[in-house]
Parts: structure tokens; C-alpha cells; sequence
């Protein structure tokens, strides 16, 4: 075979090989890079309670107890004919009314509650989880570009493929 035949056979040997090596090392950049970017990752949490206030409004509840609590005399007094003083038993009672949301007792002689409002409290806590990952700066890759190379003492400047060694001043 002739000098120049060998010559084109070991160029499209190399050429068989990147054309081999760019995807293999590819898939396996790829493949570290998302089982290591969970262990660089840093992850910053944020918690933000916020409290917020429903108002239930019951009208006219009904009472669920009623009890007597105790009898007071009331003094009557008249002053218009005799000037006579008359005690009169008045029932103080105790009213309980009841819901799944509240509880209130009144007291007194006929006693009913009117109107209740609740003022229920509800907190509201929302966590943020923020995952950013850590940028990567040494790698290892398929460099392209344009090269020095010295040969017998004597600088070329030729364009340049090859596997290399890199840091990265700015990632993206």
C-alpha cells in the first residue's frame, strides 16, 4: 500500500473513533451529571404561616340545657297608697347552648340568647422548597477549536478536535 493510502486509512480511523467517542461521552456525562446534581444540590427552605379569621354568625340558636340555678326576692315596693313593701320569687336560670363550633351559658331570669358569632382561627402554613443546583466547574469533553502544536522546534497553528481538560469561568 502506498505511503499516502496509509496515511487517508489512519485519518479515517481517528475519524471512526470521535465519531464513536462523541456520543458515548455525551450519554455518559449526562448520565453522572443527573445522579450527582441531587448531591450538589443545595436546598433552601421557606415557611410562611399566614392566619386567617372565619366569622359564623348564628341566628336565634335553641338552648340544649336548661337548669335552675337559684331564687332570688325581688323587693316591690308601692308608694302610692299604703307604702308597703311586697318580695317577689324571681328563678334565675341557666341556659346552655351547644354547636360543633361553640358553647355559651346565660344566666338570668328568662334567659335567651340572641345572636352568637365565632371568630374561628384557621392557620394556613405554606412551605417552598427551593432546589438549585450547585454549578460544576471542572469537566471533562470534546474540545473543537484552534490549536499550537510544536514539531521539530517549530510552532503550527492548526484547527484542533480532541478529548480534553476544562474549567469553566461562566456557566449557564
Amino acid at each position: 500500500m502506498s505511503e499516502e493510502k496509509q496515511s487517508w486509512l489512519r485519518r479515517f480511523e481517528w475519524f471512526i473513533v470521535l465519531l464513536l467517542l462523541v456520543p458515548a461521552s455525551f450519554l455518559i456525562g449526562e448520565q453522572r451529571g443527573t445522579r450527582k446534581a441531587l448531591e450538589n444540590a443545595e436546598v433552601v427552605r421557606d415557611t410562611v404561616v399566614t392566619y386567617l379569621w372565619d366569622t359564623v354568625f348564628q341566628d336565634r340558636p335553641v338552648y340544649v340545657d336548661r337548669i335552675k340555678v337559684r331564687t332570688e326576692y325581688v323587693p316591690v315596693t308601692d308608694t302610692l297608697r299604703i307604702h308597703d313593701t311586697t318580695f317577689v320569687e324571681v328563678p334565675i336560670e341557666q341556659v346552655e347552648y351547644r354547636d360543633t363550633l361553640y358553647r355559651a351559658w346565660v344566666s338570668g331570669y328568662h334567659p335567651a340568647l340572641d345572636s352568637i358569632q365565632i371568630f374561628q382561627q384557621t392557620k394556613i402554613v405554606e412551605v417552598t422548597k427551593t432546589i438549585t443546583e450547585k454549578s460544576k466547574r471542572w469537566g471533562i469533553g470534546i474540545n473543537v477549536g484552534y490549536g499550537v502544536t510544536v514539531h521539530q522546534g517549530t510552532f503550527y497553528a492548526s484547527p484542533y478536535i480532541g478529548v480534553g481538560v476544562s474549567y469553566n469561568f461562566i456557566c449557564w
